[in-house]
Formats: structure tokens, C-alpha cells, sequence
């Protein structure tokens, strides 16, 4: 890709085309965790956090009644900070001249004003709309007066709150790279390898250590020993209405292959397997252009989720308020020499995708440096009904279930879609940004209904690479997808954004 390209595609801020894009879907802006007193004492006294997203400052505070705002950080008076501001129950007031906004943006005071002034009246702060949904609170931040879109009906959004977890961390890098990472399915063999085999029973909630579903001449394989032993996977792609379906294909023996299916859905989420009854679906939302926080949920297809349980798994590896990692850049990752070639293949600290820097994300910008702090971080002193889940799982079962892991008998009815390794996935993402872009006035969010069942994707070479070398399919790759970006620009200039 070139770097022209990259920069179209990467830059997020306001006025940019990828950031017009972005901002007509629903983006995570916060976890309703992070106003958990427990986890933060400071949200007993003053439930308010300052935030950015899409390279936007913006302040988050919530009520006495228990109603989130979401409101620009400077206030419209004099542009003093509102993430300092007083949490006075029934609004947030600036702590310039006391100027006062509910949750809505509108100005309910303005103390320094002479007696009976309406100046308030016609004082508005931009607020954007946010609604809550899986332990998630989600900002919308397209045009002001327009009515934002559903969030997509997927099962992570149509569970019952007893069926889902959610949790969250920083990534140095665009969202392009995280999302890239994520639906890769190669990775998981060399990044995530691990030598030993735990016990099953106890793998609840812990990625790649529960069990495949299915079983192999009666044994049930964990999830280690299939990536650690069938590292070179068939990787095969086709598009859906709502983005991309990867599948990858890695044979056991003659009778059995094991099958990885990973949902693409535009425009920065996917949904991969945790264990045989869990799914993750996980979103991307670029904080800046070289900034990206990944927010996961954790949705049981069987009994609630043990939320204490997932989220003591997990706390460990993050610094809080922020979830800054503990493991980056300025300790090496939490490398430790005699892990490698030990229990773990690199060496590397426990938590998820730790080394994702050293093994090959990039990013523009200058570097952040040693413990960088979050952005958006206060400095010291700042202080579906059941039924419905029913159904979905019901009938969910036949298309995201898909995205667990499973594995087919040889000789079962299989559909071929055109094959490719990782760099054909990469175009097909790209091509996938490109038509979302295309169609961004059309399509103001991922689409309402899931992808179809899992495509038992054969993998082979076309007819036209077969005899090729390895070093000619890779050109050929390449060329592909060079004029797969050149394409996705030409729509993204002539979309008119």
C-alpha cells in the first residue's frame, strides 16, 4: 500500500474521508465498568471521564438519575475545560464562570449573568447521542440533527446483559493495523503458541486454552495443540453483506479438518471463537491516528457469563482507570528469554497480543516513547429481553456459531470461494473499506442481520496459480492487491466526501 493510500485510509480526525465514514456508526466510547466505584473509587464522588475518539476531545459524565452525556470539552463560553468541571447532579458545570449542561448539552445556568437573563436559554453545547448495550456505552457522531442508525442486531448486541462481558484495552498503532491483526488467522499459531496443554476444566473464559468443538478419534484437542500443531492453515475469504468471512482450514488427518471461521464486519469489527459456547466480538475505534482501543464482548451461547471470573483474568494486564497494557514497549513486552522455546514459542508476557508491535505493526507519527500515557487521561487531581436472546440463539446459532470452532468430516459438501492466503485477506479488507466508503450515505451501519452459515472452503490454488512458484503467486498477490487499493481510492475520491 502506498503511503498516500495509507494516510487516506488511516487519518481519522474531523474533516478527514475515513473519519466521515466512521462517524455514521455507533463507536465505543467508554465501559460502564469504568463508572463502577469499585474498580474506581473516584466515580463514587464524581462520575465523570474525559475522552477522545476520532481525534476528538470530549468529556462523559453521568447524572444523579443515572443518564450519560457526551459533550464537546470546551465549554462554548470561554473553551475551559469541561473534564474538570463540577458533577452537580443534575449537570456538569464549568469551572471558568459556572456555566451549567445537562446530559443533553443545553446550558442551565450562567451564575455571573445579571438577574433575570435568558442567556442560558440559548446556550447549547454539542452533545452526541450515546445509549448503552452490552457494558458498553456508544457515542454516534454523525451530522447534528440526524437520527442515528440501530445498532446492528448481532447476538454480542441481542443477548441479555446475564450473556455478555465486555472489557477493553490500548493499542499504539491506527485501527487499521489492530483490525488487520485481529482477522488474521495465521497468527494465532506463532503469536499465541503455547507447549504445554492445561487442563480443560480449567479453561473457562481464557482465549486458545478450552477445547475445539468436536472431537478427534474421541479425544478433545485444546485449542493449543491445534495451533501449535497445524500451524500453516488454507486461508480462503468471500464477501457477505456486512463485510468478510475468512475461513481457515487446517487438515488433522484424512477423515478430519479442523475449521477457524472469522465474521468481518465493516467497518472495524469481528467476530472470532473463545471456547465452544463463547464467542468474541470485537471492535476497533481509533482514538487518533496512531492510537486505537480494542473493546471485546464476551457472549455465552449457554449458561450467563461468570463476569467476576473474566474480568479478574483480565484485570491483571491493564493499568487503571485508562486499561493502559502493563506490557509494551517500555518493558519489552513482558519478554522474558527463558519462556522462549519454553512454555511459549516468542517468550513473551500472558497478555493478549502484547507483542503486537515488535512483530510487524507499524505507525506513522512520532513515537509515543516510554509509559505513555492514554489519551484522553485526566492529569493527577481530576478528579433485549430474554426472549428475544431466545430467539437469536436459536437461529444465531446457524451463523455465528459458525465463527466457533468446529471441525468436518472429508468428503462433506463444500462451498469453494476463490482462494487466497493473508494477502488476499488484506485486499479483501480493503476492498471492503472500499465499498463501505462508496456507500457511506446509504449504509450508516454494519448490516442488521448476521452473516450466513460457515463456508466449508476448500483452500486450493486456483487453476491459473497451480505450477506457479511460491515467489510468482506472491507477485501475483501483490500486483492484486496493488490494484485492489488503487481501486478503493478512486471510490473513496470519487465518493465525493
Amino acid at each position: 500500500m502506498k503511503a498516500e493510500q495509507n494516510e487516506l485510509i488511516t487519518r481519522i480526525g474531523p474533516g478527514t474521508p475515513c473519519g466521515a465514514v466512521m462517524r455514521h456508526y455507533w463507536q465505543p466510547v467508554a465501559l460502564v465498568d469504568e463508572f463502577n466505584p469499585a474498580l474506581d473509587p473516584r466515580m463514587a464522588i464524581r462520575p465523570v471521564k474525559a475522552v477522545r475518539i476520532l481525534g476528538q476531545d470530549l468529556v462523559l459524565f453521568r447524572n444523579a438519575q443515572g443518564n450519560y452525556g457526551l459533550l464537546d470539552r470546551d465549554c462554548p463560553h470561554r473553551g475551559a475545560d469541561l473534564a474538570y468541571g463540577r458533577n452537580e447532579g443534575d449537570g456538569l458545570r464549568c469551572p471558568f464562570h459556572g456555566w451549567k449542561f445537562d446530559v443533553t448539552g443545553q446550558c442551565i445556568e450562567t451564575p455571573a449573568e445579571p438577574t433575570g437573563s435568558t442567556l442560558c436559554k440559548r446556550v447549547r453545547q454539542r452533545s452526541y447521542p450515546i445509549t448503552e448495550r452490552s457494558g458498553i456505552l456508544f457515542g454516534w457522531f454523525g451530522p447534528e440533527g440526524q437520527t442515528p442508525p440501530p445498532l446492528p442486531g448481532i447476538d454480542a448486541f441481542s443477548a441479555p446483559a446475564t450473556h455478555t462481558f465486555a472489557f477493553k484495552g490500548l493499542w499504539h498503532c491506527n485501527w487499521l493495523q489492530a483490525f488487520e491483526v485481529g482477522i488474521d488467522p495465521a497468527h494465532a499459531s506463532y503469536l499465541h503458541r503455547f507447549f504445554n496443554d492445561e487442563s480443560l476444566e480449567a479453561s473457562y473464559g481464557r482465549q486458545f486454552r478450552g477445547a475445539s468443538a468436536g472431537d478427534v478419534q474421541g479425544e478433545r484437542w485444546p485449542m493449543t495443540r491445534v495451533m501449535r500443531e497445524l500451524d500453516q492453515p488454507e486461508i480462503s475469504f468471500e464477501p457477505t453483506d456486512a463485510g468478510l468471512r475468512l475461513t481457515a482450514l487446517r487438515p488433522i488427518n484424512d477423515a478430519l479438518t479442523h475449521v477457524r471461521v472469522t465474521n468481518s464486519l465493516f467497518p472495524h469489527t469481528f467476530v472470532i471463537p473463545l471456547s465452544e459456547t463463547m464467542t468474541i466480538t470485537q471492535m476497533h475505534v481509533p482514538v487518533d491516528d496512531t492510537h486505537t482501543y480494542w473493546y471485546s464482548v464476551f457472549t455465552s451461547f449457554d449458561g450467563p457469563v461468570d463476569k467476576e471470573a473474566m474480568r479478574n483474568q483480565r484485570l491483571p494486564s491493564v493499568t487503571l482507570p485508562d486499561y493502559i497494557p502493563k506490557a509494551g514497549k517500555h518493558n519489552h513486552w513482558g519478554f522474558n528469554p527463558r519462556r522462549a522455546g519454553g512454555a511459549h514459542l516468542f517468550g513473551h508476557g500472558r497478555g493478549r497480543h502484547q507483542c503486537a508491535r515488535p512483530v510487524g505493526l507499524r505507525k506513522h507519527g512520532r513515537d509515543p516513547g516510554p509509559h505513555p500515557r492514554a489519551p484522553g487521561h485526566q492529569r493527577q487531581g481530576d478528579h433485549g429481553q430474554p426472549a428475544h436472546f431466545a430467539q437469536s440463539h436459536r437461529h444465531g446459532a446457524s451463523r455465528w456459531l459458525a465463527a466457533r470452532l468446529c471441525t468436518r468430516r472429508r468428503g462433506q459438501p463444500a462451498h469453494r470461494p476463490r482462494h487466497g492466503g493473508r494477502h488476499r485477506a488484506q485486499r479483501a479488507m480493503a476492498a471492503m473499506v472500499a465499498r463501505g466508503l462508496r456507500h457511506q450515505t446509504q449504509r450508516r451501519t454494519v448490516g442488521c442481520r448476521p452473516a450466513g452459515p460457515c463456508p466449508h472452503a476448500s483452500g486450493h490454488p486456483s487453476r491459473h496459480e497451480r505450477g506457479m512458484s511460491f515467489a510468482e503467486r506472491c507477485g501475483l498477490h501483490s500486483r492484486e492487491r496493488q490494484a485492489a487499493c488503487d481501486q478503493l481510492i478512486r471510490q473513496v475520491e470519487a465518493s465525493g466526501i
